[in-house]
């Protein structure tokens, strides 16, 4: 029998729940299911959406369910049920409820159909709770720890404004492959293809934002003529101030944006050490440099931990830390529900990071430390505690992040509220 594309959505919930993330299992599922593109749509809005509002969603099945002891399809079914249900206007209650007890009969839980239309119908009566309502767990759909730390950091009115923008979809940035051609240019032949102007970004050169087309199919893509770019990693690269004839090292590079942001910034014109400490993830630098037709990219499988004596020194370090992911919440919805004593697990690691990165600048040279991350912990914390340990060799150094702002101190938080971009943070340091 043919898969519904409700199915094929509790389905990818249940991938979810085994540790999937979210952009990848729906990449997967709509590239190997037989809906048509209107259920592709829906069956996608449905999984990013139960992602998105997982503990709001979680906190209902708990107050009607009366039980721990769900199997993970009728878990998976009740959580799709209930999101269309309390956010998808388009879906009537009662579709939403039938749906749900006949996918119990295609997903083989058959049994299970009158305790999912108990709840469900428990739900529509009842509604939510007070208690619930006034619980910012609930209302945000995050863990109590990942609020905690980000109160902690930006305050709890920044906190409360930064994960109520998470919900929805964000926009999606690119930058015009300069080395092939002008951004006039390009705006023209989007505007060819498509009917549609693409926005210019004034914070940052040769930045736009397009409709979220596919961009594997996009024919300006595949002809090299642009890369996807969030606008806060293109400004981590401008606090860098990249010129013609640098030579820089970009230490966790993949996917390989900002190596290829600076490449062009350069003006093809020097070299650039792209590494990652995964084979596969250097792959995608390497496709990515041959489509923009980038000269000046060498990668290499490279541990960050760990000095490399055959590397030499850089006039520039790009050393942008695995971290927590807390400012890109938007895109991942899933990093809303990680533990306390999981992200402090990278403390260590970004630090050591950070040291690792400082013994390849030359004297005079700079090294930016970013992550995409709200969290003081992974963001400031590190930054002065490298300089008490490296402050004789290293001081901040004031930037200017965009054309519009005054020069800061040397460090600077981006929050999405301010271009709707990524949450993002920026040191910028140099050798004395």
């Amino acid at each position: 029998m043919k898969k519904s594309a409700r199915r094929y959505a509790a389905e990818a919930v249940m991938r979810m729940e085994s540790g999937g993330y979210s952009n990848i299992v729906i990449d997967n599922m709509l590239n190997n299911c037989e809906l048509n593109d209107k259920d592709k749509n829906f069956a996608s809005a449905i999984v990013y959406g139960v992602t998105e509002r997982c503990v709001t969603i979680d906190e209902i099945i708990a107050k009607h369910s009366k039980t721990e002891k769900l199997s993970p399809e009728v878990r998976a079914i009740l959580r799709c049920a209930l999101y269309q249900i309390i956010y998808m206007d388009s879906v009537p209650d009662n579709a939403a409820v039938n749906e749900a007890v006949e996918l119990t009969k295609e997903m083989r839980v058959r049994s299970a159909g009158g305790f999912v239309n108990a709840v469900l119908r428990g739900f529509l009566r009842e509604g939510i709770s007070e208690e619930l309502k006034n619980d910012v767990r609930f209302k945000y759909s995050c863990s109590a720890d990942v609020y905690k730390i980000l109160s902690l950091s930006i305050g709890k009115e920044k906190t409360n404004g930064y994960l109520d923008g998470t919900f929805g979809k964000p926009p999606m940035f690119i930058r015009v492959n300069t080395l092939k051609i002008a951004q006039d240019e390009f705006i023209a032949k989007y505007e060819e293809l498509y009917s549609k102007n693409p926005k210019i970004v004034s914070e940052a050169d040769n930045c736009l934002i397009i409709e979220d087309t596919c961009v594997t199919d996009d024919d300006l893509f595949k002809n090299g003529l642009y890369h996807v770019q969030d606008l806060s990693s293109q400004l981590c690269v401008n606090a860098l101030e990249p010129k013609p004839g640098m030579r820089v090292l970009d230490c966790c590079s993949a996917p390989g944006g900002k190596s290829f942001t600076l490449a062009q910034k350069m003006n093809g014109i020097g070299k650039i050490l792209s590494c990652d400490i995964h084979k596969n993830r250097i792959q995608l630098v390497d496709e990515g440099k041959k489509r923009l037709g980038i000269k000046i990219i060498d990668t290499a499988v490279n541990d960050a931990a760990e000095y490399n004596i055959d590397f030499g020194e850089f006039d520039a370090v790009l050393c942008d830390v695995p971290c927590s992911g807390l400012g890109v919440i938007r895109r991942k919805p899933e990093i809303k529900y990680k533990k306390e004593n999981e992200i402090a697990k990278l403390y260590g690691l970004q630090f050591e990071i950070l040291m690792t990165s400082s013994k390849y600048v030359r004297s005079g040279g700079t090294l930016i430390y970013s992550t995409c991350s709200l969290n003081k912990s992974e963001n400031e914390d590190i930054v002065n505690i490298f300089l008490k340990v490296a402050g004789t060799d290293f001081e901040l150094s004031p930037f200017q992040l965009t054309p519009k702002e005054s020069l800061n101190n040397g460090i600077r938080t981006i929050l999405p509220e301010e271009y709707n971009s990524d949450g993002f943070f920026i040191a910028k340091l140099k050798r004395k």
